[in-house]
């Protein structure tokens, strides 16, 4: 079953473009991750601070 769907799969320069643009795309979201690490803790604890919670 799987090889015939992969015999009508047959655009490799495409699949090759669709997989470095996955690589790339994974790899710039795990950086930005790791390096906004903290703005994303503090992110994470403003509902938990209430003394800067304006009350009107």
């Amino acid at each position: 079953m799987i090889s015939e769907g992969l015999r009508h799969f047959t655009e490799i320069p495409l699949s090759i473009v669709g997989m470095l643009l996955f690589i790339v795309t994974f790899i710039t979201v795990t950086i930005w991750s790791f390096l906004s690490r903290q703005d994303l803790h503090e992110m994470a604890q403003m509902p938990l601070h209430e003394e800067e919670i304006s009350h009107e």
